[in-house]
Order: C-alpha cells, then sequence, then structure tokens
C-alpha cells in the first residue's frame, strides 16, 4: 500500500501536470498563426576571492553562474554556486548548489504559475556528502510591477541524500522570493525557503538570503553584491550554516 505522503506528492504532481497542459494546449492554438518571437537570455557570472597570509594561511572561493529567460509561457531560471576555502594548506568548505526551476504562466494576467524544480547539492564536508531534490506546486505573485516583485509558492516533492548517508524522504515546499529596486542603479533581492519533512515534521530545512546590488557601469553589466546567506537542516551537522559574500557579478 502507498504511503500516503507520497500518495500526496503524487497527486499534486499529475494535478500539477494537466493544469499546466490545458494551458499549454490552449497557448499553442492561439500562437499556431503568430510571427515567431525570440526571447534573450540573461546570463551572469559571479566571482569572490579572498585570502590572508600570516600566522595562518588561508583562502577563500565563491563562484556562481546563473542563466534566465523569460518568454510568453514560461520563466526558467538556472543558479550554479560552488564555494572553497581552505586554511594552512587543509580544506575547510568544498561545495556545489544547483538549483533549476521553470514557471509556467497560467494566463497573461494571472499572477498564478504551475512550478517545478530540481536541486543538487554537495558538501564534501556534511554528513550527507550529496543530496538531490524535486518539487512541484503553485506559485503566486503578490506583487508585481516594475520596482518591486513578490512571489509565494507552495508545493511537495522528494529529496534523497547519498554518499555518507543514504536515505530519502518526502517533504513540503512554501517559499517567499521578493525583489525591488531601491535606487536606478541598486536592488535588494530576497529569498525564504522552508521544507518540512512529511515523516517527522520536527524536522525541516531552511534556506534564506538576501544581497544588495550596485551597479558599477552606465551599462549596468557590472556590479557589486553583498550578501548573506544561511542555511538551516536538522538533519546536517552542523545545524545551520552562514555565509557573507561580496562579489563582482557581470551580466552578459
Amino acid at each position: 500500500m502507498m504511503d500516503w505522503k507520497l500518495a500526496v506528492v503524487a497527486g499534486l504532481g499529475v494535478a500539477i501536470a494537466g493544469l499546466a497542459a490545458g494551458q499549454d494546449g490552449s497557448a499553442v492554438e492561439e500562437a499556431e498563426d503568430a510571427v515567431p518571437q525570440t526571447y534573450p537570455w540573461d546570463l551572469e557570472l559571479s566571482l569572490g576571492l579572498n585570502g590572508s597570509r600570516g600566522s595562518t594561511d588561508s583562502d577563500n572561493l565563491r563562484a556562481g553562474f546563473k542563466a534566465s529567460q523569460e518568454t510568453n509561457r514560461n520563466i526558467f531560471n538556472l543558479s550554479l554556486t560552488y564555494k572553497y576555502a581552505n586554511e594552512d594548506s587543509s580544506d575547510t568548505e568544498n561545495r556545489f548548489t544547483a538549483l533549476a526551476r521553470n514557471d509556467w504562466k497560467l494566463g497573461d494576467d494571472s499572477p498564478w504559475s504551475v512550478f517545478v524544480e530540481g536541486s543538487h547539492e554537495y558538501n564534501k564536508f556534511q554528513n550527507f556528502e550529496n543530496r538531490v531534490s524535486g518539487a512541484a506546486g503553485l506559485g503566486y505573485k503578490i506583487i508585481d510591477d516594475e520596482n518591486a516583485t513578490l512571489q509565494a509558492r507552495v508545493g511537495a516533492g522528494y529529496t534523497y541524500s547519498f554518499g555518507n548517508v543514504n536515505d530519502g524522504y518526502a517533504n513540503g515546499l512554501v517559499g517567499l522570493d521578493f525583489e525591488t529596486k531601491v535606487t536606478e542603479n541598486q536592488s535588494l533581492v530576497t529569498s525564504v525557503t522552508y521544507y518540512p519533512n512529511f515523516d517527522e515534521m520536527d524536522e525541516y530545512r531552511l534556506v534564506s538570503s538576501a544581497a544588495y546590488q550596485i551597479e558599477l557601469n552606465d551599462d549596468g553589466n557590472l556590479s557589486l553584491r553583498l550578501g548573506v546567506e544561511n542555511r538551516r537542516d536538522t538533519l546536517a551537522d552542523p545545524e545551520s550554516d552562514t555565509d557573507y559574500f561580496v562579489l563582482l557579478v557581470y551580466g552578459f
């Protein structure tokens, strides 16, 4: 007999897939006679480096890549981040994360959307070492104007860890993404996502971040990003990690 938590996840996925398929079908019919459109990609590379030499020798690296594309039907986002730290010739951090998400719009003027996302995390110094997860759900734009956006997400999925620990569980997803222009060349981006464990409701993951970005040139393709990221995981060791970073960002 199928576990009820897996049944909830599977049922939600089927319902969302059907809803998205219905929307795509109508969109295809409306677009049959339309002139083909091209949609540009927004790409960016980010890099932060620091080191010290003295009583202790240390080196730190944080690098990232982001890609996004918005069409009349969907919004796709990909984010890759790598962090490495070394002190006195010994690695103290080696972590890679990847997150891909696709949002299907449910109408031109509708604030609702359907999303599917997948992620992978490699962490040499965590008890799980590797962790993959996937989720699907509904999104709703609470604010959507030229100066600010606030997106809420609710869904469910499954997380599986392998390497040092082999274990999987069904989980929920509740998230908020906020972005606003503070001035003409400065912006603030914040995000928080909560992943409760359906098997043990007192266990969860909570990922939150905030970043302030300042454009450094008139073209707007070179920026300075200052940020903080916190990851709390009741199944990890340690349970909470916080990163502070300063990055040079190049967009193209």
